[in-house]
Parts: structure tokens; sequence; C-alpha cells
């Protein structure tokens, strides 16, 4: 796992771990993926490590100066093998203190949605799912839930994609507060969205002060893509077209893989797109 810290000007943050740098080794190999921040500044990092011969769900907690929290799990990490593949890939914080990660979990050689939830000291949460784990099926072939929000009334909204047919696309499913899936929420707790003809992938979720929600991806062929849903997980129609916003930005591909919303409801996406043999930096920024 890697950390830097930047002060305001863009200098490193020399009173941050090493000269700003924080480096964690996890097994033999190791990648963060998501991030969170605590109401107490300490700092979550979710992603992957290989141990055992098997890619594992991996959380590491920071104490606001970088060091390593060692309230939490073992050392200030913790891993949970969930069968021989799993990735996590995003994070939240709940109000009440206990940690959202989610991610994908291989079963059966075919990828599934995998939310985790943890109590604040990285023990596994019980009252969550089946022993704090919850995997969701949503096709035969390979889904992987990328992102995750929190919403006022405690249920958790977690979004990624899956393989519809030849191709992949948006998928979102709204959970309750126990890790079961709210049926009152799209089609039985899913929506998914085809964006264009060819791959569609959200990475990003960002929830309006209204309750309306954005997917923030990359169709193929397009780059950057925005869905907006109205807080029943229908397409809002008020946005872009029936509800999906497509830019391309360039002549190869690219993805928008991160996003914020403004104090006046502007929508600012950030991620890459492929410039002849490199990638680039992207950023783009729409109205409501």
């Amino acid at each position: 796992f890697a950390l830097v810290r930047y002060n305001e000007d863009g200098s490193l943050d020399t009173s941050f771990g090493i000269g700003g740098i924080v480096t964690t080794q996890i097994g033999n190999t190791a990648g963060a993926n998501g991030i969170a921040v605590q109401s107490d500044g300490k700092i979550i990092l979710a992603g992957y490590a290989f141990m055992d011969s098997a890619l594992t769900f991996t959380l590491a907690r920071y104490n606001p100066n970088g060091s390593l929290d060692s309230t939490f799990g073992t050392g200030g990490k913790v891993t949970n093998k969930i069968g021989n593949y799993s990735i996590a890939n995003g994070v939240k914080v709940q109000t009440d203190g206990k940690i959202i990660v989610v991610g994908s979990q291989k079963i059966n050689n075919y990828t599934d949605f995998s939310i985790v939830r943890y109590k604040e000291n990285g023990v596994l949460d019980t009252t969550f799912g089946n022993g704090g784990i919850v995997l969701t099926s949503l096709c035969p072939s390979n889904d992987s839930a990328s992102c995750v929000a929190n919403l006022s009334d405690g249920n958790i909204l977690v979004g990624g994609y899956l393989k519809n047919g030849s191709s992949y696309d948006f998928a979102l499913i709204r959970y309750k507060q126990d890790g079961s899936i709210d049926m009152s929420f799209g089609q039985e707790g899913k929506v998914i969205t085809s964006i264009q003809t060819g791959d569609d992938r959200a990475n990003k979720i960002l929830i309006q002060s209204d309750g309306k929600i954005i997917l923030v991806g990359y169709s193929s062929g397009t780059d950057f893509a925005l869905a907006r849903y109205n807080p029943d997980g229908s397409l809002d129609s008020s946005f872009g077209t029936g509800g999906k916003v497509t830019t391309k930005i360039l002549y190869g591909n690219g993805s928008a893989n991160a996003g914020i919303l403004q104090p006046d409801g502007s929508i600012v996406v950030g991620g890459y797109v492929v410039s002849g043999s490199q990638k680039d930096f992207a950023l783009a920024r729409y109205k409501p």
C-alpha cells in the first residue's frame, strides 16, 4: 500500500509518514484501490494482498500522522480471505463508525459483488449479511462492485458493472442496514443500465442533496459516461439524454474514475484518456 499527503500548495507534507509518504507491506504483493477518512482524522485504505496463494480483501488504518493504527485489526492491518480471489475496490465509513468495503469475489470461475462490513476495530460485523459478508450474483458471468455510498436512512448503495450478454453494463444495488437487498429499489433492489453498445462500467457514486444518484464511469469508444437516477432507481429523464451523458475527450478510449459534487450542483469528474501511445489526465465539469 502507498499513501501520500500534500500541503495546499502541492508540496509534500513532511509531518506525514516519512517526508510525506507512507508505504505498507502486506503479503507478497498488495495494492490499495479505495480510501476513506474518518471524522477523527484516521485514514482507511482498502484493496488486496496476495497471501497464501490467494488474492485477499485487505484494509489498513493509519493515524493522522501516517503511522499504522495498532487498535485496528492486527497492527493496523486486516485481511479476509473470501475464496481464492477477492479484491476490495471501495470503502466508506458509516455514521456509527462501522466500515463498509465493496469489491469482487470469484465463485465458480466468475466474480460477484462482495460487500463486507467491519466494526470500528476491524473485526467482521456479524449483524451484517452472513457473518459480516454479503455476496450478490447479478448474472451467470462476471460482475463486480467498484464503489459504495451511505444514504441518510442508513441504507447502502453499491455500484459497479455486470456482464450482460456480450458486453458490460452499469449496475446499482441498494442494501438495507442488515445487508439484505432493498426490494423497493429499481427492479427487486437492482438497476442495470446500458449506456451504449459495448462495455459500460461504473466507478464512482455521487449522492445529491435531493437524493438523486449519479454513477460515473466509462462507455467503450466514448470515454466519460454518467447516469443519473431518481431516489427510487429510475433514470432521471431531466439529465442528459434519458438520464445518460457521454463525453468523447480524445480519439482513444478513456475512463472517468472519480468525481465530486460542487456546492452549486455542478459535477466534476476526473480520469484518463488514451492519447497516442500514452494515457493523459482528463477532467470535465458538467452543469446540473
